[in-house]
């Protein structure tokens, strides 16, 4: 019974790595052909995304001035506004109807008057994205976000 058992063993593991070996040489083989048939393989990682691109200008609400030196900020990407206003964030994400918050700070204090700090919404539906490179890129695409701050 000892030996039939010892038989059995050899049998199956022979059996094993001739199964293992015909597998490897039966992959080996489908690959190559695929490498000749349609050129080097590429390695791709990573997923799809897009920049979006939200621009706009900030004004005082009780003088329609415009007001430099607020803070803007996303999740992402943060800037100051310009001696005119203006401002630009750029978020790079996945490609779809996406909405980002965004807050307006004051943080200078009385250099150009106190405004209460804002939050809204830039908010991008059915976006047409441009110069996007056909692989993961699939562009950029901008909205306007003006806003009027409320003095203090």
């Amino acid at each position: 019974m000892c030996i039939m058992k010892k038989t059995d063993k050899r049998i199956l593991k022979l059996y094993g790595r001739l199964l293992a070996g015909l597998l490897f040489i039966l992959g080996v083989g489908t690959s190559c052909n695929e490498a000749a048939e349609y050129g080097a393989p590429v390695a791709e990682y990573g997923a799809p995304y897009a920049l979006y691109k939200i621009k706009g200008n900030i004004k005082s609400d009780s003088t329609n001035n415009n007001i430099a030196h607020i803070v803007i900020k996303t999740l992402n990407d943060s800037t100051y506004s310009d001696s005119l206003g203006n401002y630009q964030l750029q978020i790079n994400s996945y490609p779809a109807d996406q909405s980002f918050i965004v807050h307006f700070i004051d943080s200078d204090g009385n250099l150009n008057g106190v405004f209460k700090n804002k939050d809204s919404v830039a908010t991008f539906s059915n976006a047409q994205y441009i110069n996007g490179d056909g692989n993961f890129y699939e562009g950029e695409t901008s909205t306007q976000l003006n806003v009027k701050l409320k003095p203090e």
